[in-house]
């Protein structure tokens, strides 16, 4: 089989796989900023990810990462507050 076989073939497992869990599609920018809004009372990062559908804290951190730092520190700067 192909390389580009194989991937195709992955590829389709891995959205068969997300479907059956009730993953559909990645979270936009954001509605991954909402639901952390909902989340931000919660320690463990490994849980708050298998919440919004990313295997592992280590997962979401990179897709935060990417994201723009001023949507992040709006949401941050607003748990913070609450919190105090």
């Amino acid at each position: 089989m192909c390389r580009s076989c194989r991937k195709a073939r992955r590829d389709y497992w891995n959205q068969w796989n997300k479907a059956r869990q009730g993953i559909t599609a990645p979270l936009t920018d954001d509605e991954l900023l909402v639901e952390l809004e909902h989340l931000r009372g919660s320690d463990d990062p490994d849980s708050i990810a298998r919440r919004l559908g990313y295997s592992s804290g280590i997962t979401l951190a990179r897709r935060l990462y990417r994201m723009d730092q001023r949507d992040l520190a709006r949401v941050f700067d607003r748990a913070g507050a609450a919190a105090a």
